[in-house]
């Protein structure tokens, strides 16, 4: 008797959360990247979230790097702690990507389940716009609440009250479904019902 598991998972449902594009200053006006953006990010739906894609208003025309960082609870308190924070995904966009204006950066897939992070995005190579205030954002599966940054990799000094610009693509985690068992038994399949005894 042969028995086979086939496990199914439906796709994720994908979505996105948006700050703001309506930059009041691009980093600080300092060229050659390096700045740390941070907010506090609660995941609500209770299967969790995949994390994809990130567009970023950039200030400065090139290639554009994305380091990503998280760290259980708040960033509060640890913007200049970098021990306190998990390097968990990066990507780039394609060469020649325009200056002023949203760029989309492809980064390695990774996931967060249901609480509140505090997550920090590293431009490593460029100027990215940012918005001098306070605010919050969100839905039905996530929420933003901004936000800092800092003049480096969580060095330099930090700046409260700062929203960083941007989109998060995400999918939410989808629920396996019932698995289907298949239970095959070859003989039965390739034989005559044996006749009776006489």
């Amino acid at each position: 008797m042969l028995a086979l598991f086939v496990g199914v998972c439906a796709a994720g449902r994908a979505d996105t959360i948006t700050t703001t594009f309506a930059g009041s200053d691009g980093s600080g006006g300092i060229s050659g990247g390096g700045w740390t953006f941070m907010f506090d990010l609660t995941v609500i739906n209770p299967n969790g979230i995949r994390f994809n894609e990130f567009t970023v208003n950039v200030a400065q025309s090139g290639e554009h790097t994305l380091d990503v960082y998280t760290r259980s609870s708040t960033y509060v308190g640890f913007e200049n702690n970098a021990a306190e924070w998990t390097f968990v995904s990066t990507g780039a966009s394609g060469p020649g990507s325009p200056a002023n204006g949203a760029v989309m950066i492809d980064v390695a897939d990774f996931d967060l389940a249901p609480g509140t992070y505090g997550l920090a995005l590293v431009n490593t190579n460029y100027q990215a716009w940012i918005t001098f205030s306070g605010n919050n954002y969100g839905n039905s599966d996530v929420s933003i609440q901004t936000g800092a940054y800092a003049q480096g990799l969580f060095t330099g000094g930090s700046f409260a009250n700062r929203t960083w610009n941007g989109s998060i693509n995400y999918e939410v985690i989808p629920e396996p479904t019932t698995g289907l068992l298949i239970l095959f038994a070859a003989g039965l399949l390739l034989t005559h019902p044996r006749q009776p005894k006489v």
